[in-house]
């Protein structure tokens, strides 16, 4: 998600980010806000995914242990 997500500019003169936020178009603030959200509910998902499949992956796991032979005690 972090190499989807850009650092903010260093406006290099001191101003805070309200003020550099403010000279920004109200369109292309717009655009950017979406394109974060979009990243966001993509990283979401994937992380959702990721979880699902690592569930799975256990319980199947813990369901073969259970079926394994066991090593005969010497």
């Amino acid at each position: 998600m972090l190499a989807l997500v850009k650092p903010a500019p260093d406006t290099g003169n001191g101003s805070s980010l309200i003020e550099t936020a403010a000279a920004v178009a109200p369109e292309e603030l717009r655009k950017a806000m979406l394109e974060f959200v979009e990243a966001l509910a993509i990283a979401d998902a994937r992380r959702d995914h990721l979880v699902a499949i690592g569930s799975s992956i256990d319980r199947s796991s813990a369901i073969d242990s259970d079926h394994a032979q066991k090593a005969p005690k010497i």
